[in-house]
């Protein structure tokens, strides 16, 4: 697309907002906009795949590679930069602090003698509406990582949702 501006000049396009979304139902959006307007069609559309995905798990060319880690070196990403997780340990003292503070009153579970399922778990990062959506997503073929990363939880817990060992009682 940027070729064909730089080509065509910034008069010939147009750009609009067709709905606003929020961000956990952008991929389910945008493949009906894909398919809509037919934007994988390299007559008349610009998206070189047919079903639209996070870019997350996009595998790059070598050359692509090459590039990338030209713009990045001497950068301290990952474990490189001393604020990484990988470089920071708890002394023991701080981790038994941290082990107490769960304890007995101070625990969210504290006196209630049975577990809470679904939303009702103070733990739970997803609400029955996102296990409904994500099964959506799983129907059309999004890959469990960008759904994963869409809603902030594990690939993981995608898994147990699509066999449906977790929010079981909502199948």
């Amino acid at each position: 697309m940027q070729k064909d501006w730089n080509e065509f000049e910034e008069s010939n396009f147009k750009f609009k907002i067709i709905e606003k979304t929020n961000k956990k139902d952008l991929l389910l959006r945008e493949q009906y906009w894909t398919n809509i307007h037919k934007s994988f069609n390299v007559e008349t559309g610009y998206n070189k795949r047919v079903n639209v995905t996070c870019n997350l798990n996009i595998k790059h060319n070598q050359k692509t590679r090459d590039k990338i880690s030209k713009g990045l070196k001497g950068k301290m990403i990952g474990n490189k930069n001393p604020m990484h997780k990988s470089n920071y340990t708890y002394t023991e003292e701080v981790k038994q602090k941290m082990s107490e503070s769960h304890k007995g009153a101070e625990n969210y579970m504290y006196g209630k003698g049975y577990i809470l399922q679904g939303e009702k778990n103070g733990r739970a990062k997803l609400k029955e509406k996102d296990v409904f959506e994500i099964r959506e997503l799983l129907k059309n073929k999004v890959m469990m990582k960008d759904i994963a990363e869409i809603y902030g939880v594990s690939s993981t817990s995608i898994l147990r949702i699509k066999k449906g060992t977790s929010w079981k009682y909502l199948i």
